[in-house]
């Protein structure tokens, strides 16, 4: 199976022209012939823009974790001081905030996990639910805490707006945790590779393939797509092109030991780029010629 469209038989009485090497480069189109697509200058745009958003992503995330970290470490002593206060021996007290904290934390990843799915209402108004719970608890309790000791009688004199001030600064955390990890979650499930690949079907839907130009835009279309996902990335883009080129665009088809040779590779990493390739693009290839 190729990538493309075969190309058209010639006449009987007219001899077949040779096809091109794999490194020459292909000529300029006849007066009335179209002109290959330029479609590859968006491909490259398209990698490019997926690559920034990919590593954009990850720095998010490290960010995100690293205040979320923060904030739950903030509430988690509050909350572990005020239940070692009231409630529980110290040594057991640290699992209070893991039960506050951790419901904001698990109800913000069901909301993100529930809300693409239109049958599952119950389940969302549910984590909602959890959600304002956890939420208000914890919020509740590190206001709390730093007036404590004037509540329980253990301080004297009036409470000073600094403690006010003390107390309202203690809110902080619990909603920077509520925002961080609603926000990890939006972000752990945001996936820049799937508009990046309907770019790539229109691509491969609009290219030129009945000239060699388009065959070459369309090899290093689904190289940039092989190589953003992580696949290949020690071979150069070009010669991952080439060798899709050859794989799917020669008739009769080559063996991958023949192509090897061509681009200078081993035959196990031609196989290893027909099978990313059929992954990709959903597509088989025939089996290699007999020796």
């Amino acid at each position: 199976m190729t990538l493309v469209d075969e190309r058209p038989a010639v006449a009987p009485d007219v001899a077949a022209e040779p096809a091109p090497s794999p490194r020459t480069t292909p000529a300029a189109p006849a007066p009335g012939e179209a002109a290959p697509s330029d479609s590859g200058g968006g491909v490259d745009r398209a990698a490019d823009k997926l690559r920034m958003l990919q590593r954009a992503r990850k720095s998010a995330v490290a960010v995100t974790v690293f205040i979320a970290c923060g904030s739950f470490g903030l509430s988690f002593y509050s909350l572990w001081d005020m239940a070692s206060q009231l409630a529980w021996p110290g040594y057991i007290a640290w699992l209070w905030p893991l039960i506050v904290d951790g419901m904001i934390i698990v109800a913000t990843m069901s909301l993100v996990a529930f809300g693409g799915y239109t049958g599952q209402k119950a389940n969302v108004v549910y984590s909602w639910s959890v959600l304002i719970f956890g939420a208000v608890v914890s919020m509740a309790a590190n206001f709390v805490h730093p007036l404590l000791p004037h509540l329980m009688g253990q301080a004297q004199g009036p409470v000073t707006a600094g403690m006010w001030l003390g107390a309202g600064m203690s809110c902080i955390p619990p909603i920077a945790l509520l925002a961080c990890s609603h926000l990890l979650a939006r972000l752990w499930a945001f996936s820049p590779e799937d508009d990046f690949e309907k770019g790539m079907v229109a691509v491969a839907d609009t290219v030129v393939v009945d000239s060699a130009g388009g065959v070459a835009e369309l090899s290093r279309a689904v190289a940039g797509r092989i190589q953003a996902g992580g696949k290949l990335t020690s071979y150069p883009e070009d010669e991952v092109a080439e060798m899709i080129r050859l794989l799917f665009q020669t008739e009769p088809p080559l063996k991958l030991r023949e192509i090897g040779r061509m681009v200078d590779r081993h035959h196990d990493v031609v196989g290893r780029v027909r099978d990313e390739v059929s992954s990709l693009l959903g597509v088989g290839m025939a089996p290699e010629p007999a020796s």
